[in-house]
């Protein structure tokens, strides 16, 4: 005999705690999907079976539970949600520190790149969501470094020279300049055997304490720029993982400026995902964990975002002393073989538009992006690409049409070199913008750029599909 099904007595309860109709969420479900290449078609029905008992599949559940924490401000699993049986865990001691309890790190780093390379294997990590974390961030931990030969994945290799270092370095500022000049569609595989290969290999081998320190931390570095070329294709859930491989080493390397740039680049997905609290509470991290040990340039870094953070979280004079501080710290020569592409002032430009939007003060974002864009003398970059496509958006929420256009095909003129979700996705963006001004001459001589960049997009899409 079939039992009833149960009536789902938690949703209704965080629905009412978030303001949120079925509907409403239904829609912030199939857009949370859409962000990480989930597509979905949900609407209040669909919601309205859930409160009545029925369940969604994975990853639904999750989806559900990271709007409902986006929402309320404060996590909520998806145990909390009603969606999914709740299985209580096993009694576990307390946590050492953020990294105890979890695999080596190395070993860490070898299984993802392997799940990268094969080609049965690699859509598990390409499609992998994006989670809340059960527990607070932490900041730079406090337990001891642990040993650097203690991976089991691999045996020990030989003995470690000071070239395999300088190999490893000098592969950072090319996978750099490679990817801001082609996106992160190119070159994700390569970088991923090199790390495999390579980078792995080095670490298992005997070295003195100076050289491994210099082998970890270019393969932090490394398996960070990884990360940030899987979130350039929207390939959320395999970043993270990317980015949280690369804070184990960069914490084993005893490198605190490596470790807060990539609490930051958490910090920067979770903003993209709309989880601001959780971005902000990354920031506070980064910030936290740079403390006094870290360069001019780091420290200009990490106080932006967690200025910028704080924004969008309603502490407006926190934002702004964040802000003035980082002006600062800035050195407006700073280059580091992570960043050898970088232009700290048009960065702090950037980042107060992003501030001024946060608020609604669209044009003093524009006018921040101008400031941007006149300090970033690199047109064939991705970075400054986008921006001319962001200022474009912005341009015409405010009414200049005309300049809107100009910037518009600025974008246009570079955003084939790209291999990029990022650029595809402004280019569907703009062209929804551009769409109600057909009958402007200005704004239909764009469209039709707008329409002839998507078609190729689509074509080599069909292309791949079928080949």
């Amino acid at each position: 005999m079939a039992h009833p099904k149960r009536a789902n007595s938690a949703l209704p309860i965080l629905l009412r705690e978030t303001g949120l109709t079925g509907g409403e969420l239904a829609r912030h479900v199939n857009e949370l999907g859409r962000s990480q290449g989930i597509r979905l078609n949900y609407d209040r029905t669909t919601v309205a079976h859930w409160l009545t008992g029925s369940r969604p599949r994975p990853p639904v559940p999750a989806l559900v539970a990271q709007v409902l924490s986006r929402k309320a401000g404060r996590l909520i699993r998806p145990t909390d949600t009603g969606l999914v049986e709740h299985t209580p865990e096993p009694d576990s001691p307390p946590s050492a520190g953020p990294f105890a309890g979890r695999p080596d790190p190395v070993d860490q780093l070898l299984e993802l790149c392997r799940t990268d390379a094969d080609p049965v294997r690699c859509g598990i990590l390409t499609r992998a969501l994006y989670e809340l974390p059960d527990s607070p961030t932490e900041r730079w931990p406090a337990d001891a470094l642990p040993d650097l030969q203690q991976s089991a994945a691999v045996p020990l290799v030989g003995r470690a020279r000071t070239a395999d270092a300088d190999f490893l370095h000098g592969l950072v500022e090319i996978f750099a300049q490679l990817d801001e000049r082609y996106g992160g569609g190119r070159g994700r595989q390569a970088l991923a055997a090199c790390l495999r290969h390579d980078a792995v290999r080095y670490l298992v081998s005997v070295a003195p304490p100076e050289l491994g320190a210099r082998l970890l931390t270019a393969t932090a570095q490394l398996t960070h720029r990884l990360a940030g070329m899987h979130l350039d294709m929207s390939a959320h859930g395999a970043a993270q993982q990317y980015h949280r491989a690369a804070l184990a080493l960069a914490h084993r390397a005893d490198d605190r400026d490596t470790y807060a740039r990539i609490l930051s680049s958490m910090s920067e997905q979770a903003s993209l995902l709309r989880h601001d609290h959780y971005a902000l509470e990354l920031a506070v991290a980064a910030v936290d964990s740079a403390g006094t040990f870290v360069a001019a340039d780091t420290h200009a870094l990490v106080l932006t975002r967690r200025g910028v953070a704080r924004a969008v979280c309603g502490d407006m004079p926190g934002a702004m002393a964040d802000m003035y501080r980082a002006a600062s710290h800035l050195d407006p020569d700073a280059r580091t073989p992570e960043s050898p592409l970088a232009h700290p002032r048009s960065d702090l430009y950037h980042q107060w538009a992003r501030l001024y939007e946060s608020q609604g003060s669209h044009p003093r974002a524009a006018t921040a992006l101008q400031s941007s864009l006149q300090h970033r003398n690199d047109p064939w970059s991705r970075t400054y690409a986008l921006t001319q496509a962001r200022l474009a958006r912005l341009l015409v929420r405010i009414g200049h049409l005309e300049a809107a256009c100009k910037h518009t095909a600025a974008f246009l003129d570079q955003q084939h070199h790209f291999d990029s979700a990022q650029v595809r996705q402004t280019l569907a963006q703009l062209h929804q913008q551009f769409r109600p001004f057909h009958r402007q001459a200005s704004a239909r001589t764009v469209l039709q750029r707008l329409d002839a960049a998507q078609a190729a997009y689509t074509d080599a899409v069909r292309a791949v599909a079928l080949s």
